[in-house]
């Protein structure tokens, strides 16, 4: 069990007592109003929430809340530290333990004079009641070895994740190019390795190109005594952390650390200088400096621990039927001697499908779930476009089963979202009839899966009229509509972005946002923020 299970025991606060229905989901941005919810974050008990509200430089940073005494969520704005005026800022993500969030945000915040006019991540510290500058170059001008002044980073960042209990804050930093002629080094100003106020060099990027970035890590507690943002040279230490396995500095899409902070997982193109549309995964291990790396792979989620990896990996197809894939790439050679040359290359993005694999890092053994769908859309593979952002990132959030229940260490519980209709079963769901007439197959809804090692297994979440059940090949949405009959329907409405928490009493909890109407009063037609309780047969 990890440490942070201790918050809080669910079971017996968000869970009401009694029988416990199949599935309940809840809408936590109630309270909002006509405006987007998108981006949520859970603690590792279920307890909190936040989520961006608006978009742009009005949006706002909400938290949702589950208040024991009265077994109901609470949602509002964060509020600026001793005012009650609402905290601007995108994308923020909570820590494990629900004490520190981490955000961007154009505004000058935490004694910052000025953000250049770009997003500066920032971390709420609800313990302090305080906002540190996260993405900025501290300094000593008075000589007095400690710091008193800093710079902001001369390009916009974006955090990413923040570990369990908030030391370690992960973020995306543009790979600014050199404007000097011939270029020699990055404008990226806050790289600061040892603490000392002095920027290190940042080579240029490929081609001295705009439009790429950098993964950077920043410590709170770099000298290691428990204090977090200390004034002293070296308390703090900001880290260059997007390498290849060979040390090579490359740009990145998305991201993903474990909760520990010890493990960090993200994309790279394949080939670098002229990228394309290969991608390729890298895990690094920070404590023994081990990094390892994964071809044709995007969009990374690791486990707590960083025991498991899932990632999206496009279907490989036996083009010449001759039930091997891949034997046959494109090099004007016959590999497989069948008098046939360049037949059976490689499937890369985009295309028709893709599947969702998940590696035991431990040892390398991998399970994979295929057939999921791509967005409609034309877009890339980071997100870029599609649904208009992020289309990838957080496709899937994967949980360590030991968290779940100790007896059975040996399964990965992975939430995702797909666009693919082929999950779902239509002939023995539990469903209103009229829902598997109706639903709508272009838009993506929430599943959960589960990764058994010990079986080499692969099942869906499902119910039944009996209740819950783990099948395959097909299974139901944990985005389901409950009916004014109490039976569940597809819904009409796009789920995307899910990310999971869990708890003592096989259950996980898993927050997303939504085009869909879970709740028969939001007639917003917005995206709203909703948590699924799921139980688990």
């Amino acid at each position: 069990m990890r440490w942070w299970l201790t918050i809080l025991a669910l079971t017996t606060t968000i869970v009401a007592s009694g029988a416990q229905p199949p599935l309940t989901i809840q809408w936590l941005s109630r309270p909002v109003g006509n405006q987007d919810s998108r981006f949520p974050s859970v603690t590792a008990d279920g307890s909190i929430v936040v989520f961006q509200v608006g978009s742009g430089d009005k949006a706002q940073i909400w938290l949702a809340a589950f208040d024991p005494n009265t077994n109901q969520w609470r949602s509002d704005f964060v509020p600026i530290p001793n005012t009650n005026t609402p905290l601007l800022g995108l994308h923020p993500v909570i820590s494990a333990d629900g004490n520190h969030i981490a955000f961007a945000s154009l505004q000058p915040y935490g004694g910052l004079n000025s953000t250049g006019n770009k997003q500066q991540v920032y971390v709420l510290d609800r313990t302090q009641n305080r906002i540190l500058p996260i993405s900025v170059l501290w300094s000593d001008t008075d000589g007095d070895s400690a710091r008193d002044t800093y710079t902001a980073s001369l390009g916009n960042c974006v955090p990413v994740y923040i570990s369990a209990n908030g030391r370690i804050v992960v973020f995306l930093a543009e790979w600014l190019p050199d404007l000097q002629t011939p270029p020699q080094t990055s404008a990226l100003n806050i790289v600061d390795e040892n603490g000392d106020g002095v920027a290190e060099h940042v080579p240029p990027p490929p081609n001295n190109a705009s439009g790429f970035w950098l993964v950077l890590v920043h410590d709170r507690d770099a000298d290691g005594n428990g204090i977090f943002d200390e004034a002293g040279i070296g308390s703090t230490t900001t880290r260059l952390a997007s390498y290849d396995d060979a040390n090579n500095l490359v740009p990145v899409s998305s991201v993903h650390i474990s909760a520990n902070g010890r493990f960090i997982a993200y994309s790279t193109p394949m080939n670098p200088v002229n990228p394309d549309e290969r991608w390729r995964i890298v895990v690094r291990d920070w404590q023994s400096g081990v990094a390892l790396s994964i071809d044709n792979a995007f969009a990374p989620s690791l486990s707590d621990d960083g025991s498991y990896l899932a990632y999206l990996s496009p279907t490989q197809i036996d083009n010449d039927g001759d039930g091997q894939v891949n034997e046959d790439p494109v090099d004007g050679a016959d590999n497989d001697n069948d008098g046939l040359v360049d037949e059976d290359s490689p499937e890369f993005f985009p295309q028709a499908t893709m599947d969702l694999v998940v590696r035991r890092l431990t040892d390398g053994r991998e399970l994979r779930l295929s057939g999921l769908q791509l967005p409609f859309q034309a877009g890339v593979s980071d997100g870029s476009a599609g649904w208009g952002y992020s289309d990838w990132w957080g496709a899937a959030t994967v949980v360590d089963g030991a968290d779940v229940d100790p007896q059975n260490p040996n399964v990965a519980y992975v939430a995702f979202h797909s666009w693919t209709s082929n999950l779902i079963d239509l002939t023995s769901a539990a469903l209103d009839p009229q829902s598997k007439v109706n639903f709508y197959r272009g838009v993506p809804n929430i599943f959960v899966a589960r990764f058994d090692f010990a079986n080499d297994d692969v099942n869906l979440w499902h119910i039944v009229p009996s209740g819950p059940q783990w099948a395959k090949p097909k299974g139901l949405p944990v985005s389901l509509e409950l009916t004014a009959n109490n039976t569940f329907r597809l819904p009409l409405g796009a789920s995307l972005m899910p990310t999971v928490s869990f708890a003592n009493g096989r259950q996980l909890f898993v927050v997303f946002q939504s085009l869909a109407a879970f709740d028969p009063n939001d007639n917003n037609g917005l995206w709203d923020i909703y948590l699924a309780t799921v139980p688990l047969p």
